[in-house]
């Protein structure tokens, strides 16, 4: 029953660390399209667009959803990742292969630094993206109850 578990996992290795990786690289491009927007309304040249408040505010969750996902799924796969490689690094210190060791150790360690750090970049942009958008419903709502000439 080990080895059926232990191959069963071991078909997950290279899939978690390609997601791990993916995560890393969206939560990078994620990053640099944030810091462009920051930027963008910085030097106020924010407008919201030209969208019905809830119309907004759906499409508000829609742009939130994948940064939210890697926050939430990236300390799951990292976690992942590190577990997978610790089995074969317990054997190969059992067998006194410290080299082994060593290697396995690194993708442990390695797969949950990168897999933490996305979740911090994509939970940061996402929190702070929320925020703007609800200052942007905000704004068009005070545009819509803004008191009627009569």
């Amino acid at each position: 029953m080990e080895k059926v578990f232990y191959q069963i996992v071991m078909v997950f290795q290279y899939p978690v660390y390609a997601l791990i990786v993916l995560m890393f690289v969206y939560s990078l491009f994620d990053l640099g399209f944030f810091t462009a927007r920051a930027i963008k309304r910085a030097l106020g040249k924010n407008h919201p667009p030209p969208l019905k408040p809830g119309d907004l505010y759906m499409k508000a969750l829609k742009s939130l959803e994948i940064p939210r996902l890697v926050s939430r799924v990236a300390p799951l796969l990292g976690l992942v990742g590190t577990l997978i490689p610790l089995g074969p690094a317990l054997l190969a210190l059992a067998e006194g292969n410290t080299q082994e060791l060593g290697r396995k150790l690194s993708f442990a360690f390695g797969a949950v630094s990168l897999s933490l750090i996305s979740a911090s970049i994509s939970y940061y942009t996402s929190t702070v993206r929320r925020r703007w958008l609800l200052e942007d419903i905000k704004k068009l709502e005070e545009k819509d109850v803004s008191p009627q000439e009569g």
